[in-house]
């Protein structure tokens, strides 16, 4: 990783709510967190065909709740464990550094927890995730596009580990463009044929979320 750029350390709280739990009570509780971005679940059908529309189910989240930063996360970390209607069992925290791929901002993200193939280490699939796989977003940028690797730390308000090997953030300005992305050939065909390289998609996802906050 010696030509990566360098990370951030970020927060992701995969949100499952409880079933009557509206989810504008969720964001009401976490609003004030400085520099909170939250994303709102889409429909995983608006993928389309695509094959990574069709990869692993993995589980359902109702939002996912993005803090930069040590005191971001402790700030969210406080949000979250006063936050009524949250499912804790359902619900998943991934600490992580934050590589920037290609710079850039959406309304509209995609975020795909990965889990890597069985014979690859974790230093592996990072590897080969960042130095590799990683020049097809820079050949054909999306708006912004970062991957986000697991660290060392402490697992915010209580909520139970993820356990992903990473997790990628594609960025697009709005639904057709994030559509016509995952449907283009080199994306549907040579990035996904690199990914079976390294990632099992029968254990990983590939989610829509829409900007609500940040």
């Amino acid at each position: 990783m010696s030509n990566s750029p360098t990370g951030v350390e970020t927060t992701l709280a995969f949100i499952a709510r409880d079933d009557e739990a509206p989810v504008a009570g969720l964001l009401a509780a976490c609003r004030d967190t400085p520099g909170l971005r939250a994303w709102k679940a889409l429909p995983r059908d608006l993928l389309g065909p695509s094959p990574q529309g069709a990869a692993g189910p993995g589980a359902h989240y109702d939002l996912v709740l993005e803090a930069i930063g040590a005191a971001a996360a402790d700030r969210l970390a406080v949000a979250l464990a006063a936050a009524e209607g949250l499912d804790r069992t359902g619900s998943r925290a991934f600490v992580g550094s934050a590589y920037e791929i290609v710079p850039g901002g959406g309304d509209v993200a995609l975020f795909c927890p990965l889990v890597r193939l069985g014979h690859l280490t974790p230093a592996g699939f990072q590897r080969y995730w960042l130095d590799v796989h990683a020049d097809f977003g820079r050949r054909d940028p999306v708006n912004g596009y970062r991957q986000i690797h697991p660290r060392e730390a402490v697992t915010p308000a209580g909520l139970p580990n993820a356990p992903f090997d990473g997790v990628a953030q594609a960025l697009f300005a709005d639904l057709p463009a994030m559509q016509a992305r995952l449907a283009s050939p080199d994306i549907a065909g040579d990035a996904y044929e690199d990914e079976r390289r390294f990632i099992d998609h029968g254990r990983s996802a590939f989610l829509p979320f829409e900007r609500v906050i940040g």
